[in-house]
């Protein structure tokens, strides 16, 4: 049985200056598993992560929103204000890999924590994150792999290399890819 449920998050779309705002509603199902899920909850409350763009970095909070995309979205925005701006988000279709780890380098800027850092890689975006600890990188792992995998996509380890020095720039610990179920 499906519950419509308002939610409280203003979705503020990319036409005119006058920024265009509407409040939009969620369905949710009580007994679909990804409404149940710790880690789904936890990412629809959010975490306040570092963000990384070229060489700068910000603080910003992330959540995960469904939405009017077939998945749902990785929103960001500032942390005092949680709200779901349609140009700041990452679709979860979108994205085809995530690298948990330093291995790009937007995080070479830094001394950031290796276990504490993830890339989501999306076909027009790349979101670069920083977590104050790796059991938040590692509850979005668990989170996203129930979203992909209740629409029929998976996550899927690629790479398991040990992280070498950050002077090769190869500081991989994992590569994990997004795909359709075969």
């Amino acid at each position: 049985k499906e519950m419509l449920i308002d939610e409280s998050i203003t979705v503020v779309s990319e036409e005119g200056a006058a920024k265009n705002t509407r409040k939009f509603s969620v369905f949710q199902n009580p007994t679909n598993k990804r409404h149940t899920d710790p880690d789904v909850q936890a990412m629809q409350a959010g975490d306040v992560v570092v963000c990384y763009e070229g060489k700068k970095k910000r603080k910003l909070l992330i959540f995960y929103q469904e939405d009017e995309t077939r998945s749902g979205s990785i929103y960001y925005c500032q942390p005092s204000v949680k709200e779901a701006l349609l140009d700041q988000r990452l679709c979860l279709h979108e994205i085809s890999e995530i690298l948990v780890g330093t291995q790009r380098k937007e995080f070479m800027v830094s001394n950031a924590s290796e276990s504490c850092c993830a890339s989501f890689i999306g076909s027009s975006q790349i979101l670069n994150v920083e977590a104050d600890d790796e059991r938040v990188i590692q509850r979005w792992l668990d989170g996203l792999r129930v979203c992909f995998n209740t629409t029929g996509k998976k996550l899927a380890l690629q790479d398991a290399t040990e992280p070498k020095t950050k002077d090769s720039m190869k500081f991989v610990r994992r590569s994990l890819s997004v795909s359709d179920y075969q």
